[in-house]
């Protein structure tokens, strides 16, 4: 067995116990980690909860990408109306109100337009605790950035007056997606919390993290996680939810959702800061992968050219070339129209719905 020095091994920095989870931990791992597996969160400190293992959160003071889908739900603020409340349903310790203050114009709660606030719902106030000590939450809040409810992001009165410009949704317990997300009323609710559309202004939005992705081609259902049926249950209540306006996107396995229209490429990935853009497309594997260490992007408010300038375009330009082609000829694959590198898809699963009987889950 090898001996590493203790600098290099990760040190826990707080456990503690809830009545939501048996167990809350905060994790730092060193810059210079000995384990292999550990190094793409040098530096980082990471929230688990339970024995499941799953990273809940992470945090690092000067890095606020993080190599993960989370990076993909902050880009929110591109696509929905500018200054109005974002809602995070599924808070853990701030991670994604940390991407986003460090790319988009935020302001304090208290402040009258200019920018976007985070109010982020989390059940567990053991995790809130542990968040505001070792995983940066405090200066979000001290900032205005960030209002921390305590409580259930599900209930009624996960709301603010006049309604969201947008809500991420981002709830698991016990490493599995919520079950009340696989109901159609659940969904519902959510959107009655969406602000009301204005007209010249984009649409309010729902993005959500529905978990595990199940296959895309025919044949397949007999090697799906069972995680993946409640992913196509909680697919087909929001769809339903919202008129069948849900497009989707799969990254590192999992499947993320956003309401509304169908984005154009100049929306998505147009719209998004250089440095969202650039971890998008890591993400999805051009770029050979990323880390958690990501690119440390500073404040950037709208669709701030890269130093490929508008390479990423032509890309995917030709991606939809070649996706339409295939269509064309009775490819499989995305729907005609559509990328399968970073942009949105309509229609990922309609196979599924006839292969399997979700009744007998």
């Amino acid at each position: 067995m090898r001996a590493f020095a203790p600098d290099r091994e990760p040190q826990c920095l707080h456990q503690g116990f809830s009545q939501f989870n048996e167990v809350v931990t905060v994790i730092q791992i060193p810059e210079d980690p000995a384990e292999p597996s550990h190094r793409p969160l040098a530096g980082c400190r990471i929230l688990l909860l339970d024995s499941t293992g799953n990273l809940h959160s992470v945090y690092h003071p000067t890095r606020p990408l993080t190599g993960s889908y989370w990076d993909v739900l902050a880009g929110l603020p591109s696509l929905v109306p500018a200054g109005g409340p974002l809602g995070l349903l599924g808070l853990g310790a701030g991670t994604i109100p940390r991407i986003m203050a460090a790319h988009y114009p935020m302001q304090p709660a208290a402040a009258a337009g200019g920018g976007h606030v985070v109010h982020g719902w989390e059940l567990d106030p053991g995790v809130v605790a542990a968040a505001r000590m070792h995983l940066g939450m405090a200066e979000l809040e001290a900032a205005g950035h960030l209002v921390v409810h305590t409580g259930d992001a599900l209930a009624p009165e996960a709301a603010v007056p006049g309604g969201f410009s947008g809500v991420i949704v981002d709830l698991f317990g016990g490493g599995r997606l919520l079950p009340q997300l696989t109901k159609r009323e659940t969904w519902e609710s959510i959107r009655c919390r969406l602000a009301p559309a204005a007209p010249g202004q984009p649409p309010p939005r729902v993005i959500a993290n529905l978990g595990q992705s199940p296959p895309t081609t025919p044949g397949q259902a007999g090697r799906w996680q069972p995680e993946a049926y409640t992913t196509l249950r909680a697919y087909e209540a929001l769809e339903a939810a919202f008129e069948g306006e849900v497009s989707l996107m799969t990254v590192q396995s999992n499947t993320l959702a956003l309401t509304g229209p169908l984005p154009s490429l100049t929306e998505w990935p147009g719209r998004l800061p250089a440095p969202l853009r650039e971890q998008l497309v890591k993400l999805n594997g051009d770029d050979g992968g990323s880390t958690a260490s990501g690119s440390g992007g500073s404040s950037s408010g709208g669709s701030s050219s890269n130093s490929a300038g508008d390479s990423w375009r032509t890309r995917l330009e030709q991606e939809r070339a070649g996706a339409q082609a295939g269509a064309g000829s009775g490819g499989g694959g995305l729907q005609p129209g559509h990328s399968s590198t970073c942009c949105w898809a309509r229609d990922v699963y309609p196979l599924q719905r006839t292969e399997v009987n979700l009744s007998l889950w």
